[in-house]
Formats: C-alpha cells, structure tokens, sequence
C-alpha cells in the first residue's frame, strides 16, 4: 500500500551480505519516516530485526505478543522485538507521525538489556527530545548514501 500523495514517506534499506551477517557486527537494515493517515496498520506479523519506533505527532496503539493493546503518542517510544508477533497502527482520529530504525547484530540484545528494553518494557514514555530526533533524522538521511562511511554514522546515531 502505498502513502497517499499529500503525506510525506521516506525509507532506505541496506542488505548486509553474508560475511557481514557472519561477523555478528551490528547493522541497521531499514530506517524511515512517514506522515501517517488514519487507515495506517501494520501486521499482525513477525520481523526478524529489531525496530526501533519514535512517535514523532499523534497517536497510535502497538500490541506485541499477547499483551493487551498500549497507546503511544507523541515523544513516546517503543520496541519492536525481533521474531515477536506485533500490530500497530494509528489512531483514526490523531494519526501519527513516525521515525524508526530496524537493527540486528550479536550485541544488541544486551545493549537493549543495558538500556532497561525487555520483551515486557518495550514502551519508553516521553523520551523523544529534541537531540534524539535530531539523531533520527540524521540516521535516517544518512542512509540514503550507501557508503559504508555513511552506515557506519548511522549506527553510530542508533547507540549513542
């Protein structure tokens, strides 16, 4: 489904090849934005990556696992874990505005544990300062250089 055109969506994608997966470094593989509209749903499904979402504007609801539904808004974020089932989609009335980075690697689980991220406290409330979106939108248009310079200051953006 594609974002009508009056909202604003961006992505970018990087693949790492085999050699890269088998060092176990950490990557960010997809990373984004977008100006959502009120039909906005995403899954149920399963992603084999962590992703990182920031409420940018808005409202909007995340389930994961079987936990009952949460309602996230502006400033707020959340953690999508990898291999967990999710949901989530925007409120019909407060769309949301979204950022979010999905990433994998040997260490990020214990870099999410050190963050005080489990499967139960994937919801961090009112953590989205000004710094932090400014880091986001770097990440996110550092990723549009496919350069291993450029991957590398994103990741760098993602853990600081």
């Amino acid at each position: 489904m594609s974002a009508p055109s009056n909202l604003i969506y961006e992505q970018y994608f990087f693949a790492p090849d085999h050699a890269y997966l088998q060092s176990g470094a950490s990557y960010i593989s997809w990373a984004g934005y977008r100006e959502c509209d009120a039909s906005h749903v995403i899954g149920p499904r399963v992603l084999d990556t962590y992703k990182l979402v920031f409420v940018l504007s808005g409202r909007g609801y995340l389930t994961q696992d079987s936990h009952e539904p949460v309602l996230l808004q502006k400033n707020d974020m959340f953690l999508l874990h990898a291999c967990h089932r999710h949901h989530y989609w925007a409120d019909p009335d407060d769309p949301w505005t979204i950022t979010w980075a999905a990433f994998n690697g040997a260490d990020v689980p214990y870099l999410l544990n050190a963050a005080g991220i489990t499967d139960r406290n994937y919801v961090l409330r009112n953590v989205l300062t000004e710094p932090l979106q400014k880091a986001m939108t770097k990440l996110v248009n550092g990723l549009a250089d496919d350069t291993d310079l450029c991957r590398l200051e994103a990741l760098t953006q993602l853990f600081r």
